[in-house]
């Protein structure tokens, strides 16, 4: 997991210049299943962006960050940034965010965005067993 979301940010990073600083902290010991990878990935794309699309208007510079991690029996990835935000509570979810949030129950997992006090992050969590 760590070279393939590695990848995935500097693909991303590479398609949207330096404006926005990434950084990426994931377990070395994480690996996944392919299916179970491909869904991270897809969430982890959408998520970032996301952030790239709507956390820093015109083109303010801002950071994001990704965490992976295993947690007691499961599994936690967060994209997170120090943008301008939104409150999830007050806005209508859309294409992208309902599709993160089906991607996640394949996962049989959850997916949550929450309104930081700088930012915003999504954070899926799920079974670290299949």
């Amino acid at each position: 997991m760590p070279s393939y979301l590695t990848a995935l940010s500097d693909t991303i990073k590479n398609s949207f210049g330096d404006w926005i600083a990434f950084e990426t902290v994931i377990e070395p010991s994480i690996k996944l299943d392919h299916r179970r990878a491909q869904f991270v990935g897809l969430i982890y794309a959408e998520a970032a962006m996301n952030t790239v699309k709507y956390a820093f208007p015109n083109g303010a510079a801002g950071k994001m960050k990704l965490r992976f991690r295993r947690l007691s029996g499961t599994f936690e990835m967060t994209v997170s940034d120090n943008g301008v935000g939104f409150d999830p509570a007050m806005t209508l979810p859309g294409r992208g965010t309902k599709l993160m949030k089906e991607i996640a129950q394949q996962l049989r997992g959850t997916l949550r965005l929450e309104r930081l006090p700088i930012g915003m992050a999504v954070r899926l969590t799920f079974a670290d067993s299949v």
